[in-house]
């Protein structure tokens, strides 16, 4: 029973390629996805709706391809009985007015499963193309899932290219996209054929890409903790801030380098955090939010703006974290935290308004007790019209939960995301002692985990990083975040879980942050990725970091920043 549990949870598509069947007609071409009939000596209930839901979200394009809602193709469904024929499937498709009928079944017999389904084009007087596939061994059917979906969009709605890329080995996720599940037998594929459409160096997994599609910047002397981008002088470029412990900087990107215009520095008892944008007072340019704790006792943050020349501290020693966001139903907003000198995130996180000059909570949003401020997002990642929580703890495993009275847990991950080397100090450490000194708690800070759309396909990816421990073997032997190596991975709901969409090969060094913009004003998106070869922390080194940018394909679609 367990093995056929992993079987049914595995099985998600089937490789099929249909014939190219031409549509003309005018507006969105309707499909209706019938369930697929389930053959098996156990109930496959769940794996049905998974299929429908994995189908629609695939097959669904803005204008273009409009998926009838699965509840509607049900109750269409509900007076008949038994498996559904080609008769069948023309009533139903005939009474919901689609130009299109997908249906079929799935076998499962032993190690082996058997598929059958149809396409049948309620437009011509044609016969259905038919595709029925048997496999031995789950690596031979599995892994079709993006091609299933690439090759109906592009043999049935002209929608971009066949689907060519083989199946990748398996990713590192507690719970694995059944298409990435299992290594390939056989002859492996050639590189060029497991990369990304989005940049030919993200790799869609494991193969080495090519190189030379991206940009980097100088050597900076200063070891990135957080970024921003916006156009914060109303010059019309967009600026890219970059905020290290104890600086804040300002550049202008140019062809060749990084242009430094501003730099902002702290004195010895300030701690910059993180800095984020926005235009919330909707003068038009937007404000510059640094978090700042001073003698890791007290929050002191604050705010940047630009007054024509120069930018003016327009606010200062505010007493919380601070943070600019876009959140699903309320925009852009600023977000608080308030600190304690043993406990550096202390109590719930609030929306913020300035009232007489001075900024206060005035509305909590409702998240897990002990979230950080930067160690969440929102967004509706599954697709069913509310947004899920996003949550890193405080060893960096990321869980996806439901805004439910629940708040039901729908994915925690194995592997550490998001993680960074800088930290805040808490309460002193019953054990925690060094040459005799007792030492305070660390309260590690994170990279992002950013919100976007880089595919253009109206569906959600998380983009986190993965740091790898170096040499010295992370925080055990040198008590710091120490990491020699890290990846950029994208992850996606599949209707069943989190899966990997690509990811970055190894830097030499840690991700600290990335956020996508359109830096160079071509229409098209980058993605910046901040990398910290040295972050300076013996005092005998200096902080070295850089940028990298990587132009972003997305089919004529501008990718959507939601961080």
């Amino acid at each position: 029973m367990k093995y056929i549990r992993k079987v049914i949870f595995l099985l998600v598509t089937v490789p099929i390629v249909f014939a190219n069947v031409a549509s003309s007609a005018e507006g969105p071409q309707k499909v209706a996805i019938l369930p697929f009939q389930m053959n098996a000596p156990q109930d496959l209930d769940y794996l049905r709706e998974g299929i429908m839901d994995m189908l629609a979200s695939r097959l669904a394009w803005e204008g273009k391809v409009a998926v009838v809602e699965k509840q509607v193709v049900k109750e269409a469904l509900a007076s008949h009985q038994g498996p559904v024929n080609e008769a069948t499937a023309r009533e139903v498709g005939a009474k919901l007015g689609v130009d299109y009928v997908l249906f079929g079944s799935l076998t499962v017999f032993g190690e082996s499963v058997s598929i059958d389904a149809k396409m049948i084009d309620l437009k011509e007087d044609s016969p259905p193309v038919t595709v029925y596939a048997q496999t031995k061994g789950l690596s031979e059917v599995i892994p079709r899932i993006n091609d299933f979906a690439q090759n109906i969009n592009s043999k049935i709605f002209g929608r971009g290219s066949p689907a060519v890329a083989p199946p990748p080995e398996q990713p590192r996720f507690s719970q694995a996209h059944p298409e990435k599940l299992l290594v390939p037998s056989g002859p492996q594929p050639q590189a060029k054929k497991s990369q990304s459409e989005l940049n030919p160096y993200f790799i869609v997994p494991s193969t080495p890409a090519e190189s030379g599609r991206f940009w980097q910047s100088q050597r900076l002397e200063m070891a990135v903790t957080s970024m921003a981008v916006a156009d914060v002088n109303q010059d019309g470029v967009v600026e890219i801030l970059l905020l290290s412990p104890k600086e804040l900087h300002i550049y202008q990107p140019t062809p060749g380098s990084l242009r430094l215009i501003k730099k902002y520095e702290g004195d010895r008892d300030d701690h910059f955090l993180w800095v984020s944008t926005a235009d919330l007072d909707g003068n038009g340019v937007p404000e510059i939010y640094v978090s700042n704790r001073r003698r890791e006792q007290v929050m002191s943050s604050f705010v940047l703006e630009w007054n024509g020349s120069d930018w003016d501290r327009t606010a200062e020693s505010i007493r919380y974290h601070l943070r600019a966001m876009d959140l699903p139903g309320k925009g852009t907003v600023l977000l608080g935290q308030e600190s304690q000198e043993n406990e550096p995130f202390y109590g719930g996180i609030s929306l913020m308004k300035k009232v007489k000059g001075e900024f206060q909570p005035f509305e909590g949003i409702g998240l897990p007790i002990r979230t950080r401020i930067y160690a969440f997002n929102r967004a509706d990642i599954t697709q069913n019209g509310s947004d899920e929580v996003l949550v890193l703890d405080r060893s960096n495993k990321l869980t996806i939960s439901a805004t439910n009275e629940e708040e039901e847990t729908l994915w925690e991950s194995n592997d550490q995301f998001a993680a960074s080397f800088d930290y805040l100090k808490g309460m002193e450490s019953m054990d925690g002692q060094r040459l005799g000194v007792k030492e305070r708690e660390k309260w590690y800070l994170n990279a992002p985990i950013l919100i976007a759309d880089l595919n253009g396909d109206q569906r959600p990816e998380v983009l986190v990083n993965k740091n790898i421990t170096g040499l010295l073997g992370g925080r055990g032997i040198i008590n710091v975040n120490f990491f020699g190596q890290s990846e950029l991975y994208s992850l996606s709901w599949n209707g069943l879980t989190m899966v990997e969409d690509w990811h970055t090969p190894k830097f030499p060094g840690m991700t600290t942050a990335y956020q996508v913009a359109d830096v160079n004003g071509d229409g098209a998106p980058e993605l910046l990725v901040a990398l910290v070869s040295d972050p300076g922390t013996a005092l005998w080194k200096t902080a070295k970091s850089k940028v990298i940018a990587y132009p972003i394909v997305t089919g004529g679609k501008r990718a959507e920043d939601k961080s």
